[in-house]
């Protein structure tokens, strides 16, 4: 049997033995619809596991990228050690047949909302749970801040959630089943509905700088750099916002799909490369600096060279100040005796 094959069915086994672990946690009905997603990305990450080609090591080892990962062991805030697992770091090469200008935008941002599908006792919830800030002077929602996958969530009353922060739409989904489990601790009858991504911001940057003014002439975009440094331009097909700066940094954000972002990138490089222009090379050279002598040397050197030069004499002030200013004095005149 061949050993990808026996690796895919141990696999699904031992995904199967885990989700039926893992039924207990959920409700039957929020598993039922989780089950299909979790499958899917288990799946997902086995076959990336075997496609990947492996990388030798220094020792001849061979790992495969995808499963090459560091585990290090933390102390969490209850004081138990805590395994946190990097992810390896994405191959350096670049799939021209997907990303044809070798640049791959990155995720930095993904905002996604959900529901608990009941009301949730906001203060027993900020008594029983540790991270969260909870001022209801200030702001109606709770701040829940979460590190394993890190992400913020605001809860409402309501029920309502909406989490920000995170890097994937998989820990987006994380962090809010994690909400919602620790909803149902607290005593809620909580489960995760409604979820959807309502945003995804990404950036990447070009290695050349950009005439702005001239790309906003070219396709009649407002461009005022007086209000902003940045040039932003709507794409319709697919709906993206791009923000572009003079040297070369752009920002995308406005789609809820990933594959948006690399897809419109690469409809507006070849435009943004025509507008391009030699990046200014910004680094300073200090000048060497110049041969100086200390104080001492150079006096020695001039009381030897020749006599010294005498200070020329002070100059002797007759009369007051007043008089030097007036001219001179004058006779005073007394009247005559009688």
């Amino acid at each position: 049997m061949d050993t990808s094959a026996s690796t895919r069915a141990f696999a699904k086994a031992l995904i199967g033995s885990l989700l039926a672990s893992t039924r207990e946690m959920f409700e039957e009905e929020q598993m039922e619809a989780e089950l299909p997603y979790l499958q899917r990305l288990f799946l997902e990450k086995v076959e990336a596991t075997l496609c990947a080609p492996p990388v030798k090591q220094e020792e001849g080892s061979v790992v495969a990228p995808e499963a090459a990962t560091a585990v290090k062991a933390e102390e969490g805030a209850d004081g138990e050690d805590v395994a946190a697992v990097a992810p390896a770091e994405p191959p350096a090469t670049v799939d021209r047949m997907l990303h044809p200008s070798g640049i791959v935008p990155r995720i930095d941002n993904v905002m996604s909302n959900g529901n608990l599908g009941c009301a949730v006792d906001l203060h027993a919830f900020a008594e029983r749970v540790g991270n969260v800030v909870y001022e209801p002077k200030r702001h109606a929602a709770l701040s829940l801040y979460l590190r394993r996958p890190k992400g913020t969530i605001q809860l409402y009353a309501s029920g309502k959630a909406v989490c920000t922060g995170c890097r994937s739409e998989a820990d987006a989904r994380a962090c809010m089943r994690k909400l919602a489990k620790l909803a149902r601790r607290v005593g809620c009858k909580a489960h995760l509905a409604a979820f959807r991504v309502t945003n995804i911001f990404g950036a990447c940057d070009a290695d050349f700088d950009i005439k702005l003014a001239h790309l906003a002439n070219a396709y009649n975009i407002e461009y005022n750099p007086e209000r902003s440094a940045k040039l932003t331009w709507h794409q319709s097909n697919p709906s993206v916002v791009l923000e572009i700066t003079s040297k070369g940094h752009v920002g995308l954000s406005g789609t809820t799909r990933t594959q948006d972002l690399s897809t419109t990138f690469e409809q507006v490089f070849p435009l943004l490369k025509a507008f391009s222009k030699e990046r200014e090379n910004t680094t300073f050279t200090a000048p060497p600096p110049v041969p100086t002598q200390s104080a001492a040397p150079q006096l020695a050197v001039i009381g030897l060279a020749g006599p010294t030069l005498a200070s020329p004499p002070l100059l002797a002030q007759v009369g007051p100040p007043s008089s030097r200013l007036r001219g001179p004095p004058q006779q005073q005149q007394h009247p005559p005796a009688p």
